[in-house]
């Protein structure tokens, strides 16, 4: 296992525990987040301190991906939704899907991944989502610093760590999740108590 990797996943496997022991209010630091340089689907320059204050909930997929990035995609929409109907504004909360196969993820592609879903009558809505790319090398640099594994396999898929990351509005990580099946209620719930 490379050092990275475990080094999160003791990080997650901690943060669980002092989660347990803190009580329902407590969310601890997991780590600082990364921050990077990518672009928009749009083509803007995109940094992670760009939305500094707003709490952000980031996953890594490919638009070819037959099963985790479509779940993991969903279920960040319904956390959305639940953001959307509590009142909460776009600048208080963001969606990130950060693109790691650049090469067949176009603008077009991405957006057309994204646009796809819907969970309960509710879309995608832009305003709370950023939907992100780079070159290769940026993007493969992104997901290292996260510590997450992007691996390509023989079939034109990837293997690939089925983790989304909650980042609070000062840029510290407070939460790793199981991405393809994302505990929606603990998601909306720690995500409200980040607001600022």
């Amino acid at each position: 296992m490379r050092p990275g990797v475990r080094s999160v996943l003791l990080a997650v496997g901690l943060a669980g525990l002092l989660a347990a022991c803190g009580g329902p209010g407590s969310l601890p630091v997991v780590g600082e987040a990364p921050d990077f340089t990518l672009r928009t689907i749009d083509g803007a320059p995109f940094h992670l301190h760009d939305d500094a204050g707003a709490v952000r909930l980031i996953s890594f997929v490919y638009t070819n991906c037959p099963t985790e990035c479509p779940a993991m995609t969903h279920w960040m929409l319904a956390v959305q939704k639940k953001l959307k109907a509590d009142g909460v504004p776009p600048e208080k909360v963001r969606f990130y899907s950060i693109t790691f196969d650049p090469e067949r993820d176009t603008p077009e592609a991405m957006r057309a991944f994204l646009e796809r879903f819907r969970y309960d009558g509710e879309t995608l809505d832009w305003p709370y989502w950023r939907a992100l790319t780079g070159s290769p090398e940026e993007t493969r640099g992104v997901v290292r610093a996260f510590g997450l594994l992007v691996q390509p396999s023989n079939d034109g898929l990837f293997i690939h760590s089925d983790r989304v990351v909650l980042v609070d509005g000062e840029g510290k990580i407070r939460a790793l999740y199981p991405g393809s099946t994302l505990p929606v209620d603990d998601v909306y719930r720690d995500m409200k108590r980040l607001i600022r």
